[in-house]
């Protein structure tokens, strides 16, 4: 019903809708208009139907953003995580800020020391915001003696209120409890005061996999199952075999399988 472009001079050569959020009537996409540059593009629907919008405002993402964002919309609040190298941060602008659909930020909240990818997940309901650190090593409070579990990430939470008008201020932390956890990878509260997170897949293996669990069509004489392990991205597995064969047509290939080929 209706196409979007940057319709800038600078966004020329840029990559228009690498991450976007709707929420309502408002679209925010972001563009990568240099390289590691990003900037945010705000737009309204003006019908119902959704085939006329307008560009109401063009925010540059500067001063140390790094990485993809992660996007956040709740009504006139939006929130920005940066969890790429550097600044490692989360933005929170309000639309009215500043002037009408002026979009002005109102808080930067830093993240803790070292690469933890803070802000790799965001999500806002009224007035908190989940902030997702997946790669945060974590301790145990009931247990000083613990050893960190290395990756075992953590959500924080913030509100609005704390610490004042706009003062963003912590008040609660979720943390992993084993290496690799990963919590925060994903974040999302459902409207009804609730947070669901995602774990990517943690030390998902198999090494007792028989190899009678493999079908190869035309395949060779002898395959022994090497090894497994996840992709990064939670939700694939990635298996390695070893193939033996005398057909001196057959090809080593490497191919990806759905869950549903299985």
């Amino acid at each position: 019903v209706a196409a979007l472009d940057a319709g800038d001079q600078k966004s020329t050569n840029a990559i228009f809708g690498m991450a976007q959020v709707l929420e309502g009537g408002t679209l925010v996409s972001v563009a990568m208009v240099a390289p590691s540059e990003f900037a945010l593009y705000f737009f309204d629907r003006l019908d119902a139907a959704g085939t006329q919008w307008v560009r109401r405002k063009i925010v540059p993402l500067s001063g140390g953003a790094s990485g993809l964002p992660s996007l956040s919309l709740q009504g006139d609040t939006l929130a920005v995580g940066f969890s790429g190298s550097g600044a490692q941060s989360v933005r929170l602008y309000e639309r009215h800020l500043g002037g009408l659909h002026n979009w002005g930020l109102a808080k930067t909240i830093a993240g803790p020391p070292g690469e933890v990818t803070f802000g790799y997940s965001v999500s806002l309901l009224g007035s908190l915001l989940a902030v997702g650190c997946p790669k945060e090593d974590v301790d145990h409070d009931d247990d000083p003696g613990t050893p960190l579990a290395a990756d075992g990430g953590s959500i924080r939470f913030y509100s609005r209120t704390q610490g004042g008008v706009h003062g963003w201020g912590q008040v609660e932390l979720i943390k992993g409890t084993e290496a690799n956890d990963q919590v925060g990878v994903s974040a999302d509260f459902d409207g009804d005061q609730r947070l669901f997170f995602g774990l990517p897949i943690r030390d998902l293996t198999l090494p007792n996999m028989p190899e009678s669990g493999v079908v190869v069509a035309d395949g060779p004489d002898d395959i022994r199952y090497l090894g497994s392990q996840p992709w990064p991205f939670p939700c694939s597995l990635m298996l390695g075999f070893h193939a033996w064969t005398d057909d001196p047509t057959v090809q080593g290939a490497m191919r990806w399988f759905r869950m549903t080929t299985f």
